[in-house]
């Protein structure tokens, strides 16, 4: 019974992810192709995050480990394990950011129209679109826009509590001395994992670390704010549980 009430579960993740798209779609549409708008296309995806991850039965915990405002624009750098990644990040950052993702998530019915549309979408077999990606995130800063990567480089689909990060967002906050926002996801892979039908609704933990700067007097600035920033993940998610 266990198993069939978790595909029955899953079903209604999706299928809600289909209708609340396309409730949202009329609003998504009218402020997706005017840059001026794009602070009222984020307010809108927000609405989806709630109610998909409220409608599905899961409670988000914001656990703030800083003072104060955080900075922006900066670079949100989280965990990788779950399509609640995506939903949670729409929920807890209030102000204007863009993702970098996969550009197979554009190919998604209905939902990918908007995301290719509101996300640096990558190839990352390619090394040409590896730096356009860069580029256009140097370009959304200075634009005042944030920007969100899962420095993981993609869903790990082999079992690991974090994998080794790619250094792309490292090497823009360097370039560019902006900062790194730290994100923990906690619960998500237990609650919601990518690669199999298991899960239930219930809290999921995000855990917002304090702002990281470049340290440009380091040798390697780049390497150096990598291995700080995975390490701060790293050892949340050794406190808080996470295998």
């Amino acid at each position: 019974m266990k198993w069939l009430a978790q595909r029955i579960w899953h079903g209604w993740f999706f299928l809600l992810t289909l209708v609340d798209v396309l409730i949202m779609s009329p609003f998504l549409a009218m402020t997706i192709w005017n840059k001026k708008l794009f602070t009222a296309f984020h307010w809108f995806s927000g609405v989806w995050g709630f109610i998909l991850g409220y409608g599905t039965g899961f409670h988000t915990k914001v656990i703030r480990n800083y003072q104060g405002e955080l900075p922006h624009p900066g670079i949100i750098c989280a965990n990788h394990s779950s399509f609640l990644d995506i939903i949670l990040c729409f929920q807890v950052f209030r102000k204007p950011f863009v993702f970098v993702g996969k550009k197979e998530l554009g190919k998604i019915p209905v939902f990918g129209y908007f995301y290719k549309r509101a996300a640096l979408l990558v190839d990352r077999s390619s090394p040409e679109s590896r730096r356009q990606v860069v580029l256009k995130a140097k370009e959304k800063l200075q634009e005042n826009i944030s920007i969100c990567i899962y420095p993981e480089g993609g869903i790990p689909r082999v079992p690991t509590r974090l994998a080794p990060f790619k250094t792309g967002a490292f090497r823009i906050a360097s370039e560019l001395n902006v900062p790194i926002i730290p994100v923990t996801f906690a619960d998500n892979k237990r609650k919601f994992p990518a690669y199999k039908m298991k899960g239930s609704p219930g809290r999921v933990r995000v855990i917002i670390h304090p702002a990281e700067y470049p340290d440009l007097s380091q040798k390697n600035p780049v390497e150096e704010l990598k291995t700080r920033v995975y390490n701060i993940i790293n050892q949340s998610l050794i406190e808080h549980g996470c295998e």
